[in-house]
């Protein structure tokens, strides 16, 4: 895993709000829209999985929302709130 990846995935979450900042850097170095055709998904535990929880996957759980929270900040520094609120399949990734 690299240093990158570290910073998403470490669940003390200290170097996650860079470690976003920098994962939006990387996908409008793709596209400049890019970040806003890129939707974070909720992860829930359900029935078939919920044996095999543990600590590390329950913490994973919680920082989720933290991850999306960072996501949302970093795109309203980003883009203003009228091409944010577009529909995303109108957002064109054309340079």
């Amino acid at each position: 895993m690299d240093e990158y990846s570290q910073d998403l995935l470490d669940d003390t979450l200290k170097d996650a709000r860079s470690g976003i900042t920098r994962f939006v850097d990387r996908l409008q170095e793709l596209s400049p829209n890019l970040p806003l055709r890129t939707i974070p998904l909720d992860i829930a535990s359900f029935t078939p999985t919920r044996a095999r929880m543990n600590a590390e996957r329950i913490v994973a759980l919680r920082n989720q929302y933290t991850m999306v929270d960072y996501w949302r900040i970093e795109l309203e520094s980003r883009y203003p709130s009228h091409v944010r609120e577009c529909d995303i399949a109108s957002i064109s990734l054309t340079r």
